[in-house]
């Protein structure tokens, strides 16, 4: 099966930018830069949570997307209802895909 068919769900990707407050500050917001984007949201499996146990922040899923998408460290993804914050990008190969890792954003987390 290729790649792009392993895809199976839709995302957008949202980038913080900072707004004027009206009084001489600023307030940080977000706004998409991708709508729809494919992508593969799995779990985080238990080895790879235990790998990274003496991490400060970790992560509760793995994303897949396409390797010619710019996506940053300070974005976040959104799926339906459920916000993830990005923790890590790597990009496996320029053209075919990244690997992403996220933490989902609950109520818990105050955000």
């Amino acid at each position: 099966m290729s790649f792009p068919r392993l895809l199976n769900q839709n995302v957008d990707v949202s980038r913080p930018t900072r707004v004027s407050d009206g009084a001489g500050g600023s307030t940080e917001t977000y706004s998409n830069a991708y709508t729809n984007a494919r992508a593969r949201i799995m779990p985080i499996s238990g080895k790879e949570q235990s790998l990274y146990s003496s991490e400060k922040v970790i992560p509760t899923h793995k994303v897949f997307m396409k390797g010619n998408l710019v996506i940053r460290e300070d974005d976040r993804l959104i799926f339906g209802s459920r916000t993830f914050d990005i923790e890590l990008v790597r990009k496996i190969d320029e053209a075919f895909h990244l690997e992403i890792d996220v933490r989902e954003i609950t109520a818990l987390d105050g955000n």
